[in-house]
């Protein structure tokens, strides 16, 4: 609740975050083109866009393009993670390549219900409606019904959310590193 107020964010809504370079390899434009249904279904939507990057003009004109200036607010570089993290309902990992994802672990490890693409370093750490829920890159349909499914189901996320938890204190925290 605090950290939404922080944020200037109001207590109800779905919030969603994505954390990542703002870069092609990173899939923010699939995520935008899953708003506009989504939007729809979840009027008060919002997606909290973390980070920087040369594709930075081109979503913001996605975002006008397609009327989600009161859904998504672009954050720039923040130092603040966790306090956004604890913000946020869901996270969205929505790359179209990827290696391990840093943003991906700390989000999970937060205890967040996560949705990513299939890719390499996401595969790596969700296992599919057990600790996260993967969908095909590129794919804006697949990542709207995921997200909406999770924001119709609340018990889904806080147990994939616990799960996510769990699967990183298990294989990612720094005594696991160091056996």
């Amino acid at each position: 609740k605090e950290a939404r107020e922080r944020l200037g964010l109001s207590e109800g809504g779905l919030v969603i975050g994505a954390v990542g370079r703002l870069e092609e390899q990173k899939g923010h434009t699939h995520l935008l083109a899953a708003l506009s249904d989504l939007r729809r279904q979840i009027p008060d939507l919002v997606v909290l866009l973390v980070g920087e990057g040369r594709r930075q003009e081109d979503l913001r004109r996605q975002v006008r393009d397609l009327g989600l200036e009161s859904t998504v607010r672009f954050l720039g570089t923040r130092r603040d993670l966790t306090e956004i993290y604890r913000a946020l309902d869901l996270f969205v990992h929505p790359s179209l390549w990827e290696g391990l994802p840093l943003a991906l672990l700390k989000a999970m490890g937060a205890g967040l219900p996560v949705v990513a693409t299939r890719v390499s370093g996401s595969q790596e750490v969700i296992e599919d409606g057990v600790n996260g829920c993967l969908v095909a890159p590129g794919d804006p349909e697949a990542l709207a019904r995921a997200i909406l499914e999770l924001h119709r189901h609340p018990e889904a996320q806080r147990r994939l959310g616990d799960a996510a938890r769990r699967t990183v204190l298990a294989r990612y925290s720094l005594e696991a590193m160091l056996q």
